[in-house]
């Protein structure tokens, strides 16, 4: 995740994000992730298990997929909202790509602790290279999806919310067809 981001930050040599702002988002991204796994860990509890809804079924990965998208907008969206640090569209497509990719991070790190820490066997490495490339890229990919509609709202200066909603549910189409892939096609033995 810190190498696609300072990649990003390179990117953006004409008109670069302050660093404190760039790291702020970042960490927010970072602590979505708990509050993402403790919105699903709930909706598996109170819905999905009383439904007898399988963890793995369609509909689970779909709102999985829908709880990480949608948080982690809110939450760029709620800061750079309130901190006035949006100068121009681009930015939006940054902050929320940054924001991905402190998710990603912590999401890979929980992956290879609880295949036990360490990188061992062939399976683990490999794990843990699908999540850098694959899932690290699926999140930037996301992200940048709902950063340009939400910059398309502000450049028309109309229909914000519908470009906004739209990015979302575009994203969180992407991560479900990923994650659906990913377990019923893919190696989903591996913690992915």
């Amino acid at each position: 995740s810190i190498l696609w981001l300072v990649f990003f930050e390179r990117e953006e040599a004409v008109h670069p994000t302050p660093l404190r702002d760039t790291a702020l988002i970042f960490i927010i991204g970072a602590l979505t992730t708990f509050i993402a796994l403790a919105g699903q860990m709930g909706v598996m509890q109170y819905y999905l298990e009383p439904n007898h809804i399988a963890q793995h079924s369609k509909i689970s990965i779909a709102i999985f997929a829908a709880i990480e998208e949608i948080l982690k907008f809110l939450f760029v969206y709620l800061i750079v909202k309130s901190r006035g640090i949006l100068r121009e569209p681009l930015d939006a497509m940054i902050y929320i790509i940054t924001a991905s990719l402190g998710f990603a991070a912590v999401e890979n790190i929980a992956i290879l602790v609880t295949q036990g820490g360490a990188i061992t066997s062939a399976i683990p490495l490999e794990s843990a290279i699908l999540r850098t490339l694959g899932a690290t890229l699926l999140h930037s990919v996301t992200a940048g999806v709902m950063g340009f509609h939400w910059a398309i709202g502000i450049i028309r200066h109309k229909f914000i919310a519908f470009h906004i909603i739209a990015g979302v549910v575009i994203a969180s189409a992407l991560h479900c067809i990923f994650n659906y892939l990913t377990i019923t096609t893919g190696p989903a033995s591996w913690g992915i």
